[in-house]
């Protein structure tokens, strides 16, 4: 049993490796089995179709994001802190990431979409929120702000990013934009006192 299981784990991260490079719709179940040295029937013994990889590793995928997330929210000094930390940890994330994957995600595999819109709303959203509230508290971020409607932002522009065609005729570098998009959305929540603070931090991500 322990051996299955090591296999399987194996497989899930072998193909991880393979869309994380080329996004989910190209990569077939051959390119799995050659990734990971095993015949495409030995994959087929663990895994009823590709849509069942995908969905196996988005749920590894989430759970060790939702984990990275956490670690970042304990170690943070402030939320402005936290959402540089993110950001780093985000950037770093999409380096190694086709753009094209949550695209493919959506149009092919959607119980694996659904896996995701679900982490969204229940993890990334709710840990948005507690960051603004208590930025709130503290004075760094804006009193006035409505908290659910800024982290409904935050999330869809960040998950604009993964859009080939939203910035097709621009000619600047993707990490530019990731970065022009990050300050927006800071600048526009942060008192002065937050701007003061962000402005430090902000050296950390050149």
């Amino acid at each position: 049993m322990e051996v299955k299981l090591n296999l399987r784990d194996r497989i899930v991260g072998c193909a991880r490796d393979l869309f994380f490079k080329m996004g989910l719709r190209r990569v077939t179940m051959d390119d799995i089995a050659g990734k990971c040295g095993v015949s495409k029937k030995t994959i087929y013994q663990h895994f009823k179709d590709k849509d069942t990889v995908v969905l196996e590793v988005t749920k590894e995928y989430l759970h060790q994001e939702e984990h990275d997330l956490q670690k970042i929210h304990e170690s943070a000094k402030d939320p402005i802190e936290e959402l540089v930390s993110i950001t780093k940890w985000f950037r770093d994330m999409l380096a190694n990431m086709d753009i094209s994957l949550l695209h493919d995600m959506k149009k092919y595999h959607p119980n694996s979409w659904t896996v995701f819109s679900q982490h969204k709303e229940n993890c990334i959203f709710c840990s948005m929120i507690e960051n603004l509230r208590e930025g709130k508290k503290l004075g760094l971020y804006r009193p006035e702000l409505k908290e659910e409607i800024i982290s409904i932002f935050r999330m869809e522009s960040t998950e604009m990013l993964f859009n080939s065609e939203a910035f097709k005729h621009t000619d600047v570098e993707f990490s530019d934009i990731k970065m022009e998009v990050f300050e927006h959305f800071v600048y526009g929540i942060v008192t002065e006192k937050g701007k003061e603070i962000f402005e430090k931090y902000k050296r950390e991500l050149k």
